[in-house]
């Protein structure tokens, strides 16, 4: 149609409807007037049933357990329309855990699964998927629970800072605990095993507490020092092992009060008491007691961190000579402490006399020479001097025991035995170390304390009645020695036996009983011994030994330059130059430091200087005329001072030395002596046997081996008020105040009877 168009027919047949135009750019429909037929509509779809949803399970979140404990774990079920009560099933689980799970409702979509954990679990951590099912109406379905028990952190536990208890204490501790995985849970704790001299208890710990308190009793003899005590938690049958420390101290802070306060009637003084505080830093409250009476003290406060303690004594004007140990009693931060202080009333004059008693007794005046043995005559000069020096009761009380001691154990025919004074060990009484064989020592000192008391085998003071009973014991002693006494011509003649130490005892012994009871038979055999002693002597150095006229050693010239002395007090001549022989012995062993040599002393020359041989020395010093004011006598001293018996100890230490030093210095007199003399007296005092057939003895111990040596050593200690005279004062008697006041030395073995004690 050349682009123009044609006609054409309907697809019915009919006139044409629609004119197709052929363009160029495409085809154009014109219609031409006739509509087409409508399509027929499409079939319907075939009606299909829709298929039931299944039973679900929504996803279960993770349940952590603790051990004893349980979780819930919730369970969301997808019902798709579906009613009716749904069953669950857990299982199976690991051992130590145990699941429950209920039913779910008909008219619900969600339950619980309650899971527990047995305390057994928690060692390590445990990890366990569990199925679950659930079942409706034939229909199942799973999903996986998961539980988790997780590994538990042990209890930690902190001291809540050292405790400090002194013994005989009861005080509290503190232990913080961290309960870590165990909160909640039920915890005990106790100890594992006992700590020597500690008991304790704990209160009950709540399941939500985080602190044990711990209740400390720590026993009167219990020593200073640390003590770990092993502890032991307890829970969920599981055992955690921790330690609590424990300080035992009896000093937590200290007063330093041991010191001699000497006042004048009607003075006061301000004494200033050094503070020190190892374990205790608050206040501290200073009080007094035991104060002799007429002298008051006010109680004092020291501050938090002070470090000295200012009190102020005050002594009536009409308060009497005296000397008493008084007591400073402390207390802060629930410690307590006491501590020894010596107060003296000491009246204008009275320390350049000797009491009324003493001078004013014919008897005693007989013996009148500086540091003789005539105060020991009677009851009443004994008195007076104990009074002076600083004896008790206690004291007294203490001789009258030992010489019962002494009394009870002597053998049959008048000597002493060595060891144990021949009693038999028991259970009450170990037994004492291998014996010395030395009976002269053991007689001599057996016989020593009674005539301290002055006690002869002749006569006795008139007080205490039952010393009368003593004369017996004394005689039977003396007649043993003398009649073990050599006479014989020759070097031995005189000797008693045994060692030259013992011979020198068996020597005082007999001066001693001739001084008191003028008995001219003990000075024929005291004559004797002090002969014996002098052939013997080292001609060269002074000294004497165990052998005759060799070297000598300071441990046995001490007892020898006592004996020659005791000659001289009791009236016998010694000669002169032998005395100062012996004293250039003394000078060989003198090991002071440089400026000082007389100040200490060792046994022989060229050995270093030791605290016995000092004291020894320095008493030989004494003896053989030494001024009170020789320098060296008074470095020695300190250096006594400076090992002074202790404030309590459970033996009697080297008791010899503290019978040599107590010796000095009571001799020297003041403030030394009366710190001394308290602790010399209470240490005895306190280790005496107070019961059993050892009443009245002292266990021998460090480096005096025997009971009869420690016994008969402590007595003579505790005699030292009146035993001797002291040596520096004025005893208003004008013949021999020194060792070179006897002239005539020769005389001294030839004159008087010729026959001793014992003798035919």
């Amino acid at each position: 149609m050349n682009g123009l168009g044609r006609r054409c027919r309907c697809h019915s047949g009919g006139p044409a409807a629609w004119l197709i135009v052929m363009l160029p750019a495409g085809v154009l429909l014109l219609g031409c007037g006739q509509a087409p037929p409508p399509a027929p509509p499409p079939p319907p779809a075939p009606v299909v049933a829709a298929p039931p949803r299944p039973l679900g399970v929504d996803a279960i979140d993770e349940v952590v357990v603790m051990p004893t404990c349980s979780g819930k774990a919730l369970l969301k079920v997808d019902r798709a329309g579906h009613a009716g009560e749904v069953a669950v099933a857990v299982g199976p689980s690991p051992d130590g855990i145990t699941v429950r799970a209920e039913p779910i409702p008909g008219d619900s979509t969600s339950g619980m699964i309650v899971v527990t954990v047995s305390e057994r679990l928690g060692d390590t951590e445990v990890v366990a998927a569990l199925p679950v099912t659930v079942t409706l109406e034939g229909m199942t379905a799973q999903q996986t629970l998961t539980v988790k028990v997780p590994k538990l952190a042990p209890p930690a536990f902190a001291q809540d800072g050292l405790v400090v208890l002194q013994p005989g204490m009861t005080g509290t501790a503190t232990l913080r605990i961290d309960r870590k995985g165990y909160k909640g849970q039920p915890l005990e704790v106790r100890a594992v095993e006992e700590s020597a001299g500690i008991t304790w208890s704990v209160e009950a710990i709540g399941r939500e507490e985080d602190v044990a308190t711990i209740t400390l009793s720590v026993a009167t003899e219990a020593e200073d020092g640390v003590r770990t005590i092993p502890l032991e938690a307890s829970t969920l049958g599981r055992k955690f092992p921790t330690t609590l420390d424990v300080r035992i101290l009896a000093r937590p802070y200290r007063v330093d009060a041991l010191r001699a306060v000497v006042l004048a009637p009607g003075e006061s003084k301000t004494v200033e008491l050094p503070v020190t505080r190892p374990a205790y830093a608050g206040p501290i409250d200073v009080s007094a007691d035991g104060l002799p009476e007429g002298v008051t003290m006010e109680p004092v406060s020291v501050a938090a961190g002070g470090e000295q303690a200012v009190v102020v004594f005050r002594s009536a004007a009409d308060a009497e000579s005296q000397v008493r140990s008084a007591t400073i009693r402390t207390a802060g931060g629930g410690f307590a402490a006491h501590e020894p202080i010596v107060i003296r009333i000491r009246k204008a004059g009275d320390e350049a006399s000797l009491p009324a008693a003493v001078l004013g007794s014919p008897e005693v005046m007989q013996l009148m020479r500086r540091g003789s043995i005539g105060g020991r005559l009677t009851a009443a000069s004994k008195r007076a001097l104990s009074e002076l020096y600083g004896g008790t009761t206690e004291c007294e009380a203490a001789v009258a025991r030992g010489l019962a001691w002494l009394a009870r154990n002597q053998q049959p025919d008048g000597s002493w035995a060595v060891r144990g004074a021949g009693v038999a060990p028991s259970a009450d009484r170990p037994p004492d170390e291998e014996p010395q064989n030395n009976v002269t020592a053991a007689t001599a000192l057996g016989i020593l304390p009674f005539l301290g008391e002055g006690i002869t085998h002749q006569r006795t003071p008139k007080e205490p009645v039952n010393f009368q009973f003593y004369k017996p014991v004394v005689e039977k002693g003396l007649v043993f020695l003398a009649r073990h006494q050599v006479r014989a011509k020759g070097d031995a003649d005189g000797f008693f036996g045994g060692s030259t130490s013992a011979h020198s005892l068996a020597t005082i012994a007999f001066c001693e009983a001739y001084g008191l009871s003028r008995d001219e038979r003990a000075k024929f055999n005291a004559k004797q011994g002090i002969k014996y002693l002098l052939t013997i002597q080292d001609n060269f150095g002074g000294g004497w030994c165990d052998k005759p006229r060799e070297p000598g050693n300071l441990s046995v010239t001490g007892w020898v330059i006592i004996a020659l002395r005791s000659g001289q007090l009791a009236g016998l001549s010694v000669s002169t130059k032998q005395l100062q022989l012996a004293e250039r012995f003394v000078d060989s062993v003198a090991a002071g430091p440089d400026g000082s040599r007389g100040s200490r002393y060792c046994s022989t020359a060229g050995r270093p200087a030791s605290d016995g041989m000092t004291a020894a020395g320095l008493l030989a010093r004494l003896y053989l005329g030494w001024d009170k004011d020789e320098a060296d006598l008074q470095a020695g001293r300190d250096s006594l001072m400076a090992h002074r018996p202790p404030l309590s100890a459970d033996t009697l230490g080297p008791l010899s030395y503290y019978y040599d030093a107590t010796q000095v210095l009571h001799h020297l007199e003041g403030d030394d002596f009366d710190v001394w003399n308290h602790l010399m007296r209470e240490h005895l005092l306190r280790l005496q046997r107070t019961s059993g057939d050892l009443a009245g003895s002292w266990n021998p111990r460090g480096d005096d081996g025997d009971r009869l040596d420690a016994t008969a050593i402590a007595l003579l200690t505790l005699q030292v008020y009146y035993r001797h005279l002291p040596m520096y004062r004025d005893v208003k008697r004008s013949p021999t105040d020194s060792p070179s006041a006897d002239k005539d030395a020769d005389r001294a073995a030839d004159a008087g009877p010729q026959s001793g004690l014992g003798g035919e």
